[in-house]
């Protein structure tokens, strides 16, 4: 073994110095987990999403009978408020060990879910390699609510959310009647979002699925700017007032 002598200038790093550098450039999410929730202990972590489709899991069943994110754009839709309403009622009245009856999912929504972690190892290559995934949480000062961001990043003043789609939705371009219903129920989603983590933004990743095999990302390069974008959304504290139960 042939040692390479030391020059004056040469950098020396310990092992534990070397690490250090190694997490400061590839993050270190569960870390970053772990400050967000001690510096705010009026948030409670209740169960990770990754067995939504387990009938049983903790995340399935506490969030039964809350107001979720999704749950409020759906109660703040005309259109949709009668049985968000009743959906929420009937879980509220479900014993918490009974298991949850998970409505069937559509193609699209198997995409989603098999689409966010590709979108956020994206995101946090190229935008904060410390985001974390939250799993459900519970604010303890406003009880009956419950949110999931699929991640938090910027040490929690900004959330991620994760949308596939199969093409972009712009808002500065002129938007038919699906793609503007679409913006709208994913806005009122983030806000409620915000609302509960007290996040100032959230980042709104557009991943586009192929066509063809729609749990993976459109074309053969990997990701690019025709595949995956990022979109900020600041906090809208008038719409969030307006949500709230007056």
């Amino acid at each position: 073994l042939i040692k390479q002598p030391i020059s004056p200038g040469d950098v020396i790093q310990t092992a534990a110095e070397a690490k250090a550098e190694e997490k400061m450039l590839t993050g270190d999410p569960a870390a970053a987990r772990v400050k967000y929730f001690a510096e705010r202990p009026w948030l409670k972590a209740i169960a990770d999403d990754d067995d939504k489709s387990d009938p049983m899991s903790a995340w399935q069943r506490h969030r039964r009978g809350k107001v979720t994110s999704s749950a409020a754009g759906a109660l703040a839709d005309p259109e949709s408020q009668s049985k968000a309403m009743h959906n929420l009622l009937k879980g509220a009245l479900t014993p918490i060990n009974d298991p949850v009856t998970i409505q069937r999912g559509s193609i699209w929504t198997k995409s989603g879910d098999a689409l966010e972690p590709v979108a956020l190892d994206w995101y946090r290559k190229n935008v904060d390699p410390n985001a974390f995934e939250p799993g459900l949480i519970f604010n303890r000062n406003k009880e009956g609510q419950a949110t999931t961001p699929d991640a938090i990043a910027d040490g929690g003043r900004r959330n991620v959310e994760v949308k596939s789609r199969n093409k972009f939705i712009d808002p500065a371009n002129p938007l038919d009647q699906n793609e503007a219903k679409t913006l709208r129920k994913n806005y009122l989603q983030m806000q409620h979002q915000m609302y509960l983590t007290g996040a100032s933004s959230t980042d709104l990743i557009e991943i586009i699925r192929d066509p063809e095999n729609p749990n993976a990302p459109l074309g053969k390069n990997g990701l690019n700017d025709n595949n995956i974008r990022k979109r900020r959304v600041d906090r809208d504290d008038e719409l969030i007032r307006q949500m709230r139960p007056q």
